[in-house]
């Protein structure tokens, strides 16, 4: 049975430039932009052309004078000292001298440390300048419907040569330094000319060959230098060969995923100390539960280790990790992968995930809570009237992950540049929905299980996944893509205006940042606002990429609430101007208080003289106390819903426990509005239920509820707080959000437990919240 209660969800990939629209109209002038690129691109072949035509006669470095080859072997020393250190910048981003120069032709990429699968690579560290670009990720946002996958970022080697020639051209005077070094010998150096240079990636090295006319006066003789060579010692082309075919066999045969699955399905059971599991069942009084960021810090210490596990076929050094035990020495061969046809034995390949943000979703969950999918139980019934005693239910839980999470990787010759070696650096990212990999879902594998969740259907078919899946594949290097959207040639409407104010005080403000998007495609980054002294306002002028519905604005700023605008059109030639304001959102601390029930019981007497039928009702103790974090957990979550569904998830989480006790961790930032508030309180103390001995139908049918020892739990739901549609959301005003600097929530614990039919509290704390409702209203100071 299929998972149900979602939106269907298309996955699709793309190897070459996206033409994916949702409307005729898009699509109509994607096709008049690409028009205008074929004619751009005819110029810049032309252009282009003439740096091709560049030769460099071998006999004429032969007959350079003898008293002018020292300038001739400085100007080819600071040739090949610069080539270098570009191949090396281009080795420590994934292909690129600088991924955030948007100079470079269809790149417009963006770098989020603090979300990186949903940005076009990451950052080694907490800084966009250390970004590593992706050669296979989901280009579309981690909870798209929509979903596009993409190798679009690989660069071509007539990129990477470019690069090369343009770093060269800016970078050679500051290492020529005006020839000073040359003065005092006697030298005259006169530049007649700007440098032309063209490189060409070879399969041993890469060669440099440069015009740059300079006249050489030595005494009486002046000698005329035109052409010059390089050669960087990098075998640069199999380099690029490795890692294409590394980044190919992700994209067909999904190793990664599988990785990910395998960390899954090794490390989760019924315990609370391991991961949820995929599907278990059960006899137990008592729920097992799960929070999400308990899990989310397991998972991605997993990733830690298991991820480095991986390793290649056909490069240096691969093979099986040799172990003590048969399990250990299968779970090793498992992350052995022989994807490679083609040997590259000179070359090694490691994969590393440092510990970066990941995506993780798992249903079903409640408020980051996940428990049981499914609680059944045969009860106990006399004459057809309601029954007396529960028996033991039967608890299933039935897992599905979303994961995505980054991976960098790392392909090394130990050879070249005279023995230094050779790293060149990219990411992959791993996407995992439902328990499946994406090749999985393009075969027509999807969810299986007790939910119909028929979240995805093929969309745009990739030729790669339809014929090579599941195969080995050669080592060749796929055409990269370009994105077209974002090339700042392609912005052709007219000038828009955009002015920005403070939703509070209707003051200018400035530093906005301005992303426009069109359909599936990544935002471009267009700028951010700043003070105009004619108006005395903060706008942006700009002309924007042509899109005719389906267009979206997205204005974010440090201290704000992001603002998303859909439908904003633009058309060729054509100005508009748009007003918007931004509210400040407000950092509170947070405190959290738990306030005491007790349970009343009441007993009546069945028609038997043995048994009794429980009526139990909360009230409250009056008793309102601080959690105590060494024994007890308290998951806070916090989401806006009278926001815009196309505004960024505004879900905060915040978890109060012996771990997590750091009042700096303990924050939110707020804005006026309504608040659905969600929270779980955990006893991690344990409770025990003992047995009991009862009856029914006289003495003739007798047994123990629980039976003996009784049950025994090492955690268990101890209360919590509903505040959603049934119970009366949070609403806050702007008047609320100026009082003080802390908010603080009460939540309810339940009393402790005593008999199995305690257990059933558990599922009623919507209803409890309901009841005590004026009490629970979170409060500013």
């Amino acid at each position: 049975m299929k998972k149900e209660g979602s939106i269907p969800r298309t996955i699709s990939t793309i190897h070459r430039p996206p033409l994916i629209a949702s409307r005729k109209s898009q699509i109509t002038i994607f096709i008049i932009i690409g028009l205008l690129l074929v004619a751009a691109l005819g110029v810049f072949l032309a252009l282009r052309g003439q740096v091709q035509k560049i030769e460099l006669p071998e006999e004429r470095i032969e007959k350079i004078p003898l008293q002018v080859k020292p300038v001739s072997s400085f100007v080819e020393s600071c040739m090949q000292s610069i080539a270098t250190e570009a191949i090396k910048k281009m080795g420590q981003h994934g292909g690129y001298i600088d991924p955030l120069e948007e100079k470079i032709p269809g790149t417009g990429m963006r770098f989020d440390p603090q979300n990186p699968t949903d940005s076009d690579g990451v950052t080694l560290v907490d800084d966009p300048s250390t970004a590593v670009v992706y050669w296979w990720y989901l280009k579309t946002p981690n909870t798209c419907f929509n979903c596009l996958l993409s190798d679009e970022r690989v660069p071509q080697v007539s990129s990477i040569e470019i690069q090369i020639d343009e770093y060269l051209k800016n970078n050679i005077d500051t290492c020529l330094n005006k020839f000073e070094n040359f003065k005092d010998a006697g030298f005259t150096i006169t530049k007649k000319g700007a440098l032309i240079a063209k490189t060409t990636v070879t399969e041993k090295d890469v060669v440099v060959v440069a015009r740059f006319p300079i006249a050489v006066k030595l005494g009486e003789e002046t000698t005329d230098l035109t052409d010059f060579i390089a050669r960087v010692p990098i075998r640069l082309k199999t380099m690029l060969d490795v890692a294409t075919s590394v980044a190919d066999a992700e994209a067909t045969a999904n190793f990664l995923e599988y990785v990910g699955k395998m960390m899954i399905s090794y490390n989760s059971a019924l315990d609370t100390s391991k991961l949820p599991p995929i599907y278990a069942r059960e006899e137990s009084y008592v729920p097992k539960i799960w929070i999400k960021p308990i899990v989310e810090s397991q998972v991605k210490d997993l990733l830690t280790s298991y991820v480095p596990l991986v390793q290649i076929n056909a490069t240096k050094g691969a093979a099986p990790l040799p172990a003590a035990d048969a399990f250990t020495q299968a779970v090793y061969k498992s992350f052995f992968f022989p994807t490679l046809n083609t040997s590259f034995e000179n070359y090694s390949v490691r994969f590393y995930y440092l510990e970066w943000p990941i995506y993780l979703h798992i249903t079903p969950n409640s408020g980051g809570i996940y428990e049981a999918s499914r609680v059944t139980a045969i009860e106990r019934s006399l004459f057809g009237l309601p029954p007396l005693f529960p028996t033991i239910p039967t608890r299933e839980y039935e897992f599905f992950y979303d994961l995505s999470f980054p991976v960098l990787v790392e392909v090394r010759n130990s050879e070249d540049l005279y023995g230094e070696g050779f790293t060149w650096l990219f990411a992959l990212e791993a996407n995992i929905r439902d328990n499946k990999g994406m090749v999985q879902w393009f075969q027509g594998n999807g969810t299986w299980g007790p939910y119909k969740y028929n979240l995805y259907r093929l969309g745009a078919k990739s030729e790669v996944l339809q014929s090579d899946a599941g195969k080995k594949h050669p080592a060749l290097a796929p055409k990269a893509a370009r994105t077209l959207f974002c090339n700042p040639n392609q912005f052709l409407s007219g000038n828009v205006t955009l002015v920005v104010r403070d939703a509070e005080n209707k003051t200018p403000l400035n530093g906005v940042s301005v992303v426009y998007s069109c359909g599936t495609y990544a935002g471009c980054p267009m700028g951010m606002t700043t003070s105009d002294e004619k108006t005395n306002e903060s706008r942006l002028v700009s002309p924007f990429p042509v899109c005719i519905g389906g267009g979206i604005l997205t204005l974010k700023k440090e201290g704000y609430e992001t603002k998303t605008k859909i439908d904003i059109s633009t058309k060729p030639a054509e100005p508009i101007e748009i007003e918007e304001e931004l509210q400040r959102s407000y950092e509170k601390d947070v405190k959290v208080k738990k306030l005491l029930l007790n349970r009343n019981v009441l007993y009546r007497r069945p028609l038997e003289d043995h048994g009794n039928i429980y009526i139990r009702f909360m009230k409250s103790s009056g008793t309102v106390a601080e959690p105590d974090l060494n024994s007890e957990s308290v998951i806070l979550t916090v989401s806006r819903v009278d926001g815009s569904k196309f505004d960024p998830p505004s879900a905060q989480t915040i978890v109060f426990d012996k771990t997590k006790n750091d009042p700096s961790l303990h924050k939110i930032k707020l804005v006026p509005g309504t608040y659905e508030v969600r929270t779980t309180y955990i006893n991690t103390q344990g409770a025990k239920i003992p047995p009991e001995y009862r009856c029914e139908d006289g003495d003739e049918d007798c047994f123990w509820i629980p039976e003996p020892p009784g049950v025994k739990t090492d955690a268990f739901m101890g209360g919590g707080l509903e505040l959603v549609n049934s119970t009366g959301y949070w609403i806050i005003g702007l008047s609320d959000l100026k009082k003080g600097n802390a908010v603080t929530f009460t939540i309810l614990q339940l009393p402790p437990l005593l008999v199995v039919e305690d257990l059933s509290e558990f599922g009623r704390i919507e209803e409890y919240t309901k009841q005590f409702r004026p009490l629970l209203q979170p409060t500013f100071s």
